[in-house]
């Protein structure tokens, strides 16, 4: 499973190097790369777009739940990612994405808070947002209406001039097995 997560991060990151002239030199995204992959399982990802932050999502090695780290370009290289605390609880945070103007970040939890079916053990996923305060990220607040819903809400995309939000919706399902 983690060498198919490896290839996968590793085929993400191609991607998305792939026409950035900024990045075109190995240096550069063979650093990204080393810094990124753990023993653990580094998942989703998304850069800012003017390219100088990279937020992913990492379950370290031995750790119960995924989290969300941040990585900056600066002076020509990218700085060890760091655990973004103040949006990370002992639950999961995944699916980051950064706005187009860098000022905030939308992402999916099941944290304590979240809605919840009735029928299931744990909160669903739904979508937080955190807005950059000087060198630091306020605590998230989770959208309501008709984004989150005691289904699962992950993969949030905002729209350039931030008028839209592009999310992927799995709908609760009750799974009973016979003994």
């Amino acid at each position: 499973m983690k060498q198919i997560s490896n290839i996968f991060t590793l085929l993400i990151v191609t991607l998305l190097f792939t026409g950035i002239p900024a990045f075109s030199g190995p240096s550069t995204y063979d650093q990204l790369l080393k810094i990124v992959n753990t023993d653990g399982d580094e998942t989703s990802c998304a850069f800012s777009t003017d390219r100088t932050l990279f937020v992913f999502t990492r379950k370290a090695q031995n750790s119960g739940n995924y989290d969300l780290y941040i990585t900056e370009f600066k002076n020509g290289e990218w700085s060890q990612p760091e655990s973004i605390l103040q949006l990370n609880t002992d639950s999961d945070e995944i699916s980051p994405f950064i706005t187009a103007d860098g000022k905030n970040i939308v992402f999916s939890s099941n944290r304590p808070g979240s809605r919840k079916n009735s029928k299931a053990s744990k909160p669903s996923f739904d979508i937080y947002v955190s807005e950059k305060e000087g060198d630091t990220w306020s605590v998230p607040w989770p959208i309501y209406g008709a984004i989150n819903s005691t289904d699962d809400e992950t993969n949030p995309s905002v729209t350039t001039d931030g008028n839209m939000i592009y999310f992927t919706r799995t709908k609760f399902k009750m799974v009973c097995k016979n003994i």
